[in-house]
């Protein structure tokens, strides 16, 4: 079955930015990304739908910002393990765990993805029409 997919922006990955405290492999971004209801504050480790926080752990944030800065692109699970688990051995079981954690947060299903679909063998893909917008505070 063919994958249909509509993109309202081209977005270039945000280089990480260097932070004192921030744990090595900390995924951050200057920007914040609108998509859905949902608000992505990467700098504030912040998910916010319709305003209200979202509960979500640190390595299903740091995927989420991952897919949500490059929407449209093909993320192979290794980059994503490499990126959100740096200098760790990490099973693929660790990365689909954590998605299905994410897809929860987000009120969707695997079988019906709004916002991640994925690439069975290659990675995942954000498929939601995605705004990047600011520095991440005060909007």
């Amino acid at each position: 079955m063919p994958e249909a997919m509509v993109i309202s922006a081209r977005i270039p990955q945000p280089a990480p930015i260097p932070q004192g405290n921030q744990p090595e492999g900390r995924l951050r971004s200057p920007k914040s990304f609108a998509f859905g209801p949902f608000l992505l504050q990467p700098e504030r480790q912040l998910l916010l739908r319709d305003g209200r926080a979202v509960r979500i752990g640190g390595r299903a944030f740091d995927i989420l910002t991952m897919l949500a800065s490059r929407p449209g692109q093909l993320i192979g699970k290794h980059e994503l393990i490499e990126i959100v688990w740096p200098s760790l051995f990490v099973d693929e079981s660790n990365l689909k765990a954590n998605m299905a954690m994410l897809r929860r947060a987000l009120g969707e299903s695997h079988a019906e993805p709004r916002y991640i679909a994925t690439v069975i063998g290659r990675g995942y893909r954000f498929v939601s029409p995605v705004r990047a917008f600011g520095d991440g505070y005060g909007i």
